[in-house]
């Protein structure tokens, strides 16, 4: 039942939180802590309960939301999340077929 209720709230603030994170204004002075918490907000949905969205569709534009400064916490998750992903070759895919990459 629990497991049920939460993939419910997380996959009805997802779409919300990334309206935060791609407003035009989301990079502002005000705004910047606030879009920052909601990029680590969708980090840790993406992490711990990926089962709510396509994850594989989120993560070009979660690229596209880094780098991150202002809040020092949470870029421990949004930076930890990252280095998640390159190690399990999500993001370089050919690495692991033994292929060689140009960057």
């Amino acid at each position: 039942m629990c497991g049920s209720l939460t993939d419910s709230i997380f996959a009805e603030a997802t779409p919300l939180l990334i309206k935060v994170i791609q407003d035009p204004e989301s990079r502002s002075v005000e705004n910047l802590s606030a879009t920052e918490n909601a990029i680590s907000a969708v980090t840790k949905i993406c992490k711990y309960n990926p089962g709510n969205m396509n994850v594989t569709e989120v993560l070009p534009h979660w690229l596209s939301w880094l780098p991150t400064w202002e809040d020092e916490d949470e870029a421990e998750h949004i930076y930890g999340y990252l280095c998640d992903l390159v190690e399990a070759y999500v993001l370089f895919p050919k690495f692991a077929s033994g292929k060689e990459v140009s960057v």
